[in-house]
């Protein structure tokens, strides 16, 4: 299963995943034979995708909450005015409301981080009234210019033009519980919860060669490992549970998180950007379900 030690190294985690991909992909067809009714044939075709892009390594984010005016708006931030400056100003939605800042990931982390190449700048999400606007602001184009204020309508109280909910404080939300993030803790392999049970029938059945309930048990005990020592609420990379939406059906995550505290999701909700890595650069994409 490998030792603990192992499982801390990023490097191993993601060959513990690129194996048990490979043992699908050679022996799992096998599984299909034991389809009864449909729904495992389904439900064993769709594990390819799963393999991809539900299981992957990440690293839980750690946000901090500041007062917004000691927010450094050149780092990584949630739920706080993220840059902005003349030449990127705060962006503004098809029926002329402001739109409301979400999360904000410096690039070249995410890359020192992965090993992976995602460029460098500030990968932004942003809401708007039924969509997410995403952007990336270039790193010459944040480090030579300062960031501009906040727009005037919040110290004018012209809160209708925004698209939130208000806090505690009478304040938008991003005003009065904007989080810096400080840091990040992993690595670890996130597995969606929902999966465990198809993990454990496909390692039990008769019809799985051993190589692949070899490597499939060793994603299933690092996947347990990384839940039990990590809170994987808010993550940078990795994945996200299906709740209203599968990670199967969207690009790798970039983000994604659960926390209501922090982002205003509701009890079952969930905020996520994605990266797609292409030869132009990294394409962006964001969903934010709240309920």
């Amino acid at each position: 299963m490998g030792s603990l030690d192992d499982l801390e190294d990023a490097t191993h985690l993601e060959a513990i995943c690129s194996r048990a991909r490979a043992a699908w992909l050679l022996d799992g067809a096998a599984l299909l034979a034991e389809d009864d009714d449909g729904d495992y044939e389904e439900a064993t075709r769709d594990f390819e995708q799963s393999l991809r892009l539900a299981y992957r390594v990440g690293w839980d984010i750690e946000p901090m909450q500041v007062p917004v005016g000691d927010l450094d708006r050149r780092r990584g931030i949630m739920n706080g005015p993220l840059y902005t400056s003349e030449k990127y100003p705060w962006p503004i939605g098809k029926h002329e409301y402001y739109l409301v800042p979400i999360v904000q990931i410096d690039l070249a982390e995410v890359s020192a981080l992965s090993g992976h190449t995602f460029g460098s700048g500030l990968a932004q999400l942003w809401q708007d009234e039924v969509s997410m606007v995403t952007r990336i602001i270039p790193e010459q184009d944040f480090r030579s210019f300062e960031p501009s204020v906040v727009p005037a309508f919040v110290a004018d109280g012209n809160i209708e033009q925004l698209q939130f909910d208000l806090g505690d404080q009478g304040l938008p939300s991003f005003l009065s519980n904007s989080h810096q993030i400080t840091g990040f803790a992993g690595p670890y392999i996130f597995g969606p919860w929902d999966r465990d049970e198809l993990l454990d029938r496909y390692i039990a059945s008769p019809l799985c060669s051993a190589s692949l309930a070899l490597q499939l048990s060793a994603l299933r005990h690092a996947v347990q490992v990384g839940r039990d020592r990590f809170s994987q609420i808010t993550r940078l990379l990795g994945s996200f549970n299906p709740v209203q939406v599968r990670p199967e059906d969207h690009p790798p995550a970039l983000f994604s998180s659960d926390d209501d505290s922090v982002l205003n999701t509701g009890d079952s909700g969930m905020v996520a950007m994605f990266a797609k890595i292409e030869a132009e650069g990294t394409i962006l994409s964001g969903i934010f379900n709240s309920c």
